[in-house]
């Protein structure tokens, strides 16, 4: 990997593109809390090295969740620190869940990417609402998920296609810097197997390459086997993984 793109920044970058509602740095550490409303919004994320140890620092993590109502979710990847801490959450009882690839794709000359006149770059309130009459989420958590994607501080690319009343698919991409990250991927039942989602992403990064990305990155659970499928055919390759582990507050 080019040093631009080592799983760190990667991390920083996707950290970034889905932000909390309330985030606490602690000794290395990022605790990040959004009402329950995605594992990835409400985890503690070991990326830095520490000085307190760890049996402390899990602790600390544990009251802070419980105060909050959470139930305590660390997400780990491979150069989580200090590399003794998946064996100690796991002594500690915390289950191992959801192990999920982060994938990438360089864009460096990417004049394959065509354009697509069926999808099209909407506004981020239009986006929304095409995203919530898919019924995929609650009222509750569609709200707190307009809460974190109103928070995100970079440039969004709202993708859908379809009518605003009756979408079809959507994708969201985030941009920051030389990076885009694909969120949300979502095509309806009924024009699956159609070459959509495949079109979805590619327009999204077309946009974000014609707009100075060099980077595509996104998360796949490692089950998902045709959305594996998918990312592979548009050559994304696996960058690193990561999962969960949880225990009942």
């Amino acid at each position: 990997m080019r040093r631009t793109s080592s799983p760190l920044q990667l991390e920083t970058w996707s950290l970034a593109a889905w932000p909390a509602i309330e985030q606490i740095e602690y000794d290395g550490w990022i605790l990040r809390f959004a009402d329950g409303h995605t594992k990835r919004a409400n985890s503690v994320n070991p990326l830095h090295r520490s000085t307190i140890s760890v049996d402390e620092k899990i602790s600390f993590c544990e009251a802070a969740y419980a105060q909050r109502g959470l139930p305590t979710v660390f997400r780990l990847t491979p150069f989580s620190e200090p590399s003794t801490l998946d064996a100690a959450l796991a002594t500690r009882g915390y289950e191992r869940i959801d192990r999920t690839l982060v994938m990438m794709k360089s864009l460096d000359g990417s004049s394959d990417l065509g354009s697509h006149s069926a999808i099209r770059r909407v506004d981020l309130a239009t986006w929304l609402n095409a995203f919530e009459t898919f019924g995929l989420l609650s009222p509750e958590s569609m709200s707190i998920r307009r809460r974190i994607i109103g928070k995100i501080p970079s440039e969004t690319i709202p993708m859908m296609t379809g009518s605003a009343d009756f979408p079809t698919g959507v994708n969201l991409g985030v941009r920051d810097g030389p990076a885009i990250g694909l969120f949300a991927l979502f095509v309806a039942e009924r024009v699956r197997r159609n070459g959509l989602g495949h079109a979805l992403v590619n327009e999204t990064l077309r946009i974000a390459s014609e707009g100075g990305a060099t980077l595509a990155y996104l998360q796949v659970e490692e089950p998902n086997l045709p959305a594996r499928r998918l990312y592979e055919t548009l050559g994304f390759t696996e960058a690193y993984p990561y999962w969960y582990r949880v225990r009942d507050r």
